[in-house]
């Protein structure tokens, strides 16, 4: 260990920059590592009023790259069998996860089965907001693209001006195919472009936790 340290005697010393101890940083990777994709932990929180439950989603549109420029962390509040769409901010106050905050779990047993009426209407709240979403986001998005497109263009026609110009002696051949390099690349920009801004039709949605205390 001493050596390892390379004469450093404490570990802030050696990691300064960590806000958690590395231990902690192991702990933690090993907990979450405990769920699978399609799992989710319940948590059972003592502040919360009884009946009261708590639905953390995550959901968003990904694009033709893969990368979701529509993307939203919710949570839904069940009350009296009314849901309400919350930020996560209000479900970290409520819950007592803030950092300000210590979280008492009952430690109780539950049964899931009571649990499972709300996941999919939580889930149908949360796309209700992201089809809202979307649509302001493809209205800027398109409005980029447009941008771009032209820019493009202007970069393609300037860049096959200068290669007709250098090419005015090269056999028809070279030039030719000096020219259909150049707007195959350009093409392919306008793929890219394009891809980035075509939404899928319909969102993925993931159940990140439940708080209740049931």
């Amino acid at each position: 260990m001493p050596r390892g340290l390379g004469g450093l005697k404490i570990i802030s010393d050696l990691i300064p920059l960590l806000p958690l101890h590395p231990v902690m940083h192991y702990l933690n990777d090993q907990a979450l590592s405990q769920f699978g994709r399609c799992q989710a932990p319940v948590l059972q929180i003592e502040s919360l009023p009884p009946g009261e439950i708590w639905v953390l989603l995550q959901g968003g549109f990904p694009n033709n790259t893969g990368y979701s420029p529509v993307h939203e962390i919710a949570a839904v509040k069940w009350k009296n069998g009314s849901p309400e769409l919350k930020s996560v901010a209000e479900f970290l106050r409520v819950t007592g996860l803030g950092m300000d905050q210590d979280p008492m779990n009952t430690g109780g047993s539950i049964s899931i089965d009571d649990l499972k009426p709300y996941l999919a209407p939580s889930a149908e709240v949360i796309q209700e907001d992201l089809y809202r979403l979307k649509k302001e986001t493809e209205k800027s998005m398109q409005e980029g693209l447009r941008k771009r497109e032209l820019e493009i263009e202007y970069l393609k026609e300037k860049r096959l001006a200068a290669i007709r110009e250098k090419g005015k002696h090269l056999p028809k051949e070279d030039l030719d195919k000096s020219l259909k390099e150049a707007e195959a690349h350009y093409a392919r920009a306008l793929d890219r472009e394009r891809d980035n801004v075509q939404l899928s039709v319909r969102p993925h949605v993931q159940i990140l936790a439940v708080a209740t205390q049931i």
